[in-house]
């Protein structure tokens, strides 16, 4: 960035930056260094206080599960697993449980076994009853094979599955009070509660679900007798042994027919169910270990017979009661948490919670206000005022100073150009004069009329140094601050006809056709008659300096709502919308070569400005290249003024 004068500006801009720079930077360095000390001052406190209290967490916490081991052993002893599983879902000591026997098998939950058949009965006779069912479609007849098979068979092993299968015969051919009549009778007999299918399922319970399904109407005292007895029976944990799949598809089923029905085993039934499929051998002794990662955790009892399940959130819901009832509140939360989950936002500290659970963590998360942060806070704000207002004053002196530099470097700049500017200037109209004097006293001239011509281009010369000169001062004026103007009701007609007097010589001996268009009745306005006509002879010779082939120049007064209004419209070489904007800037010329041809040092338009603006009013032009350009002032009517 250079100044007109050609005078760098960037070692100004680079010194006033250094001096902004170099103590902000050390200032905030110190600041940085405080503050950083101060907190880990206070984060020491903050450990060494959560850290205490955290390692006396971990006798709490190991004690909870010895605990919880031991009761497991005492509630599961017995022979039953049937019933100790309700058993220990009934004491609420995990979300669910695995059972194993001394050898280390799994007892529950039971998985189905494959159920056994009469070894003298006729094969042959089963798999025609089948044929009939499934590949011919009869049910009719099917249904009669299996009532055979059913009157000759000589175990309930037997006939109770070609029971089952009469009945689902029945209803396939659409005889369902017969069919809930077989479902009614086998159910009602004693003889048929063991009785297995070949997956080894309870067949009791299936057919009663069958029969539910087959009603009609829900609102029978029979449909609701027979819904209360299966929900009665799923509720027990009593032999005959019911395969746990059959026991929670059962429920599930049930619960579809009804929504009201509850069993209260039938979450720790599908939790079981899901860990099945990964845990079958007995856990190893020891804390809590993962069963599904992330979601569900085992604890054996102390004779290692019970698998007690555990999901992620029943064991933080029990750590943190623990928690809450041995860790006062002191602006910190404790938390259980798995070791794989602590992840955003990290905890203020963490420890790992011992062989009893090794693969959790007790994390410390602040919240609130703690005294040890408060006073660091206050320190903090402390240091952060006094930096910021150390930093605002070296900026505000740095500004300060750098403005009145660079005001002063400008004042020199537009000095030297004016200086420059008004000696070029005025050389060259001097320079003219003198050669014509010259030739005029030495007589070097041929005919008496090339005198005339010579005085003509010496007043044409002295003219123009006027205009110059005037200008000249108008500039040093307007700089200053020091035009003062004889404001007093003026006609625009008259400031109009001013200016082309004033204009029309110049304009004669060029060759323009210099035209004035005054609309009638315009309203007077305030304004300085002598400056009026200034601006328009500088808006009307900035029109003849643009001139090319086309020297047409028309100058315009009229009115425009509650202004009057002059446009001086040219047919020259017009402007960019970028030359535009900067026209009315001091020394700015869109054109270098029209300076060297007809004079001038681009002052005109910027005169016009400041004349125009001490007016109250405004100018603007509307131009575009090879198309000419139109300047238009505007000025209050004297009611508006």
């Amino acid at each position: 960035m250079r100044m007109r004068s050609g005078m760098d500006v960037w070692p100004v801009l680079g010194l006033m930056l250094l001096a902004i720079l170099v103590p902000t930077v050390s200032l905030l360095w110190f600041l940085t260094e405080a503050v950083r000390n101060e907190r880990m001052a206070v984060r020491q406190q903050l450990t060494d206080v959560y850290a205490a209290q955290l390692q006396g967490l971990l006798p709490e916490v190991r004690q909870f599960w010895e605990e919880r081991s031991r009761s497991l052993a005492e509630i599961g002893a017995g022979d039953a697993p049937d019933e100790r599983f309700a058993a220990l879902v009934r004491a609420d000591l995990a979300d669910s449980f695995m059972l194993y026997d001394e050898a280390g098998h799994l007892t529950y939950p039971t998985a189905p076994g494959a159920g056994a058949s009469d070894g003298a009965f006729d094969l042959g006779a089963l798999v025609a009853a089948e044929q009939l069912e499934y590949e011919r479609g009869n049910f009719e007849g099917a249904a009669a094979a299996y009532t055979e098979i059913a009157a000759t068979a000589g175990e309930v092993r037997v006939q109770a599955p070609a029971l089952q299968a009469k009945a689902r015969c029945l209803a396939k051919s659409g005889q369902r009070s017969q069919a809930l009549a077989v479902i009614a009778a086998v159910a009602d007999d004693k003889c048929y509660d063991d009785a297995r299918d070949e997956h080894g399922r309870l067949i009791v319970p299936d057919m009663q679900l069958f029969g539910l399904e087959l009603t009609d109407d829900s609102l029978r005292p029979e449909y609701r007798a027979s819904l209360d007895q299966l929900a009665a029976r799923l509720r027990r944990y009593q032999p005959p042994r019911m395969p746990s799949s059959q026991r929670l598809f059962l429920m599930d089923r049930l619960r579809g027919l009804d929504a009201t029905i509850s069993f209260p085993t039938r979450r720790a039934e599908e939790l079981v169910a899901r860990c099945q499929r990964h845990q079958s051998a007995p856990p190893s002794p020891g804390g809590l270990s993962a069963v599904l990662p992330g979601e569900v955790w085992q604890l054996p009892s102390s004779d290692r017979r019970v698998a007690a399940l555990f999901t992620r959130e029943r064991v933080e819901a029990e750590m943190q009661a623990l928690i809450g009832r041995k860790v006062p509140a002191t602006g910190a939360r404790v938390r259980f948490l798995p070791r794989d989950s602590i992840a955003r936002p990290a905890p203020f500290l963490q420890l790992h919670a011992g062989p009893s659970a090794p693969e959790w963590e007790l994390a410390v998360y602040l919240e609130g206000d703690d005294p040890f942060t408060t006073a660091s806070r206050r320190q903090v704000t402390a240091y952060r005022l006094t930096a910021l207002l150390v930093v605002v004053t070296i900026g505000v002196m740095a500004v300060t100073l750098g403005r009145l530099l660079l005001r002063q470097m400008r004042l020199a700049n537009q000095k030297n150009d004016f200086v420059a500017t008004v000696s070029h200037e005025l050389k060259t109209p001097l320079s003219s004069m003198r050669v014509l004097v010259d030739t005029l006293r030495q007589k070097n001239y041929r005919e008496p009329g090339q005198a005339d011509e010579y005085l003509a281009l010496i007043a044409a010369e002295n003219e123009r140094l006027s205009r110059l000169i005037d200008n000249f001062l108008s500039f040093s004026r307007m700089e200053r601050n020091r035009r003062t103007f004889d404001l007093r009701d003026t006609a625009p007609a008259e400031i109009s006809k001013a200016a082309m007097d004033a204009a029309s010589k110049r304009f004669e001996t060029g060759g323009f056709a210099l035209a004035c268009e005054i609309q009638p009745d315009l309203p007077e306005i305030v304004a300085d008659s002598d400056a009026m006509v200034t601006v328009l002879l500088n808006l009307l010779d900035n029109a003849y300096k643009c001139a090319r082939d086309d020297k047409r120049v028309t100058l315009r007064c009229y009115r425009e709502e509650a202004c009057v209004c002059w446009e001086v419209s040219d047919h020259g070489i017009g402007m960019s919308r970028r030359d535009a904007a900067k026209v009315f800037e001091r020394f700015y010329q869109v054109d270098q070569s029209l300076s060297r041809r007809t004079g001038g040092c681009g002052l005109g338009l910027s005169i016009v400005k400041f004349i125009v603006k001490a007016h109250h009013g405004s100018v603007s032009v509307a131009s575009e290249p090879g198309k000419g350009s139109t300047f238009t002032v505007r000025v209050p009517a004297a009611r508006q003024a």
